[in-house]
């Protein structure tokens, strides 16, 4: 059975500007709602736009969203990954008495008592399987390029209480992830760089402050830290009685790790389940194959019975709906057709991927990327690194001219 979601929105943001790939949110009540980052395309007049909507429960007041909000919108993960499937714009008509009524009248009599709005129709596969919002007379604004980069996503409080564990979402398998969003990628890459001249800065600043009296190359210059501080950590990380001889076994291997009971006493039982399923999600020791999990069985014919992207299309949305349901994403970059994608799922993914079977109650989630096999990706960032290089290698140029002068 769907979610159905649309009578609950206020508002939201979808930006379908790269080919593959939705991204954006939807808002249920102040502070209240998820983000979306769906693999897939919006259709028809949406199709490579951004659009930001409301719809005319944003102008209405009620009592307090907690109080109102339905199951089916709480139980909904504060980040919906998975993959879009119908998506359209139409003209419907909508009854202008109760529906009770309405449907008690003969068709010449509805098209009396009925009047033609516009309706956004969304529905997607998620790690909560199928969920549909159909958003009657939806206030609709296209942006330009230059407005959506002026647009920030709103931070959410979560919509679920029992999956909110303190932490943002996990991104497993970062070494074999790539970004989707370019934009979002080069935004990152420019935030760390600087961060990073930054701290540099800094430092050279403090360098150059520095009368003498200390040692240059000194990491306490204050002398905040006790002599032995690096000896007390180790010590303190080491298995009781423990020794540096003694962490590894008599085979040679790690000695047993410490149970979370030892590490933090009186761990509320709750909390100790909690961080044992993190460990053996991280460990990956009670990891199962992929398509061993799948709820539904999937008939798949082999890649090369796929003559065309329409019936790609349709195995690739059955495949990521299944895969979405484990908390496992698949980011398709633009330059991927459905054939290229589904011969991807078919010999490079399904046959080696394995998941932990209750990943998606933790709230991570594993992505895998076409990037990593694409060579127009791969052959993109090389031109941007290359670059970057380059832009870094000139100021630092300028900035030895300028300290020439002075």
């Amino acid at each position: 059975m769907a979610h159905q979601i649309g009578d609950y929105i206020l508002r939201g943001e979808l930006r379908n500007t790269r080919a593959n790939g939705v991204y954006g949110w939807l808002e249920f009540a102040p502070d209240v709602g998820v983000h979306v980052e769906l693999t897939g395309n919006l259709r028809g007049q949406l199709s490579r736009k951004h659009i930001k909507f409301s719809t005319p429960r944003s102008k209405q007041t009620g009592k307090d969203p907690f109080e109102t909000l339905p199951e089916e919108v709480e139980r909904l993960a504060d980040r919906q990954i998975g993959v879009i499937g119908d998506v359209n714009l139409s003209r419907v008509r909508v009854p202008t008495i109760p529906l009770t009524e309405f449907t008690q009248l003969d068709r010449d009599q509805q098209d009396r008592f009925s009047e033609e709005k516009d309706c956004l129709y969304l529905e997607w596969y998620s790690q909560n399987g199928r969920v549909v919002a159909e958003i009657i007379d939806p206030d609709i604004e296209f942006l330009d390029e230059r407005q959506a980069k002026e647009a920030e996503p709103p931070e959410f409080e979560s919509t679920n209480s029992s999956l909110d564990s303190g932490i943002a979402e996990t991104y497993l398998e970062m070494e074999g992830r790539a970004i989707a969003d370019a934009d979002l990628a080069a935004e990152l890459a420019g935030d760390f760089d600087d961060d990073l001249d930054s701290e540099l800065d800094a430092d050279e600043a403090f360098d150059s402050d520095d009368d003498g009296s200390g040692d240059d190359e000194s990491d306490d210059p204050y002398g905040l830290f006790a002599p032995d501080l690096d000896r007390s950590v180790a010590d303190a990380l080491k298995p009781p009685g423990g020794t540096p001889e003694n962490l590894l076994d008599e085979d040679g291997g790690p000695v047993t790790p410490r149970s979370w009971d030892e590490v933090i006493p009186g761990l509320d039982p709750e909390i100790k389940a909690m961080y044992e399923q993190w460990d053996e999600i991280f460990e990956g020791k009670k990891d199962e194959p992929v398509s061993y999990l799948f709820e539904t069985p999937l008939r798949l014919p082999p890649p090369d019975r796929v003559t065309s992207d329409e019936e790609a299309q349709s195995l690739v949305v059955a495949i990521l709906a299944q895969l979405a349901l484990l908390s496992v994403a698949v980011d398709v970059c633009e330059h991927y057709t459905p054939q290229q994608t589904y011969h991807l799922l078919m010999t490079e993914i399904l046959p080696t991927a394995k998941v932990h079977p209750n990943l998606a109650a933790s709230r991570m989630v594993q992505h895998y990327s076409t990037s990593d096999h694409c060579d127009a990706c791969e052959a993109a960032f090389d031109a941007q690194y290359n670059a970057d290089q380059l832009n870094d290698d000139d100021e630092d140029e300028n900035d030895n001219k300028d300290d020439e002068v002075l």
